[in-house]
């Protein structure tokens, strides 16, 4: 499933569905921005984004729902300096070593949970 980026536009002085007491809220339009990430398959869902514990990583959590083994691309919209595979404590399990503008390949196996420690 693909994300979709969520706007909050602002309509009939309402913002929300509350009223606008505050004059200095500025209306307009919001410009259309690539997506955090992206994930090419519709077989391969994101559960989880987090900051690490330490706060200097990030954390995803993908899974395979269709039961077969899927070629996946995660592209993020941050400087990717290097990602490794990592089992639920953290501790690493494989480097991912394709990382091209900020996009990885992954293989996931059917119905696998896996974690991706993120480096930027």
């Amino acid at each position: 499933m693909p994300l979709i980026p969520v706007q909050i536009k602002r309509s009939n002085n309402n913002v929300n569905g509350h009223s606008n007491a505050d004059k200095n809220l500025q209306s307009g339009t919001l410009a259309n921005r690539d997506s955090f990430l992206k994930i090419d398959k519709e077989n391969v869902i994101l559960s989880t984004i987090k900051l690490s514990d330490d706060r200097k990583t990030i954390i995803l959590r993908i899974y395979e729902t269709e039961g077969k083994k899927t070629s996946v691309k995660i592209k993020l919209a941050l400087n990717v300096k290097a990602a490794e595979i990592v089992d639920l404590m953290g501790n690493k399990i494989q480097e991912i070593k394709n990382i091209e503008n900020n996009e990885m390949n992954i293989e996931i196996d059917a119905f696998k949970i896996l974690t991706i420690k993120i480096f930027s």
